[in-house]
């Protein structure tokens, strides 16, 4: 089950949080992407260094105009800890990604962490899993 494995402290923001802010957190906490959240913290979009740059920079638009809802990646892998470790790491190894937002669906599907592809092979290789 996923809730054995070591998670990430998540990193988030509101899905109407300014996108000046958003950078902002990145630059800070020096990170590559975000993962946005509802009023209910629930996982609902990922923002990388590139969206904001591709989106925003290169298309020489005003940084002012746009909240994290407006160009985040819809696209993310959720998954709850009472599932299976080998489905979320099967999940991230086809679509290439790194990593996954992980919830607790008793408290109403609230993001509580992030599991790493790196983590999950771990755990998926770990003595009590073999």
């Amino acid at each position: 089950m996923i809730s054995k494995c070591y998670l990430v402290e998540p990193f988030v923001c509101n899905e109407n949080d300014s996108i000046a802010d958003v950078a902002k957190k990145l630059k800070e906490y020096a990170q590559r992407h975000i993962f946005v959240v509802n009023d209910n913290k629930k996982p609902v979009g990922i923002i990388s260094v590139t969206d904001i740059l591709d989106k925003i920079v290169v298309a020489n638009k005003n940084v002012a105009d746009f909240k994290a809802k407006d160009i985040m990646n819809k696209d993310i892998l959720v998954f709850d800890d009472s599932e299976q470790v080998k489905g979320a790491y099967k999940a991230m190894v086809e679509k290439k990604i790194t990593s996954c937002a992980i919830c607790d669906h008793d408290k109403g599907d609230e993001i509580i962490g992030i599991l790493t592809l790196k983590e999950a092979l771990r755990c998926l290789t770990s003595p009590e899993h073999i």
